[in-house]
């Protein structure tokens, strides 16, 4: 996404075809040099702990230098809790997998169903802030690569 910017002021902010609808913009082209080339400038987001924060839309504004559409705000209690437990949810049930796969290992599978209690021990906690992820086990990329050869 890109900014038309006049006098230190964002007048327009879109994709390529946009902000220059009358023109036939081929899929092929350099984008961040046609861009260039058109005095625009990229819209940047901003970093932020998305365990802690979220962006918010809002209106173009230009900092640093850099163009947003985006504004970084304090999650509430309840958004924290909400955004864990959801991560929580995906990281479980993306990994339900180890704990059936016959091939591994006793050590490995250990470690992941270790891994998996204490994800799963974070689950309603009250107080996410507190909330220390533990680091996921290693799993052999040959393994993973003979299963599904597309990874």
């Amino acid at each position: 996404m890109y900014a038309i910017v006049e006098d230190k002021k964002v007048v327009a902010v879109g994709a390529l075809s946009q902000l220059f609808p009358n023109v036939s913009i081929p899929q092929s082209i350099d984008e961040k040099g046609f861009a260039k080339e058109n005095g625009l400038l990229e819209v940047a987001v901003p970093e932020f702990d998305d365990f802690q924060e979220k962006i918010v839309p809002c209106e173009p504004f230009i900092k640093d230098g850099k163009v947003y559409s985006v504004e970084v705000q304090k999650m509430s209690d309840e958004e924290k809790t909400d955004n864990v437990n959801a991560h929580i949810g995906f990281e479980l049930m993306s990994t339900a997998w180890v704990e059936t796969d016959p091939d591994m290992d006793k050590k490995s599978l250990a470690e992941w169903k270790d891994y998996r209690k204490k994800i799963s021990s974070f689950k309603n906690s009250k107080d996410v802030s507190e909330v220390t992820w533990p680091k996921r086990p290693l799993v052999e990329l040959e393994k993973i690569m003979e299963e599904d050869s597309i990874a």
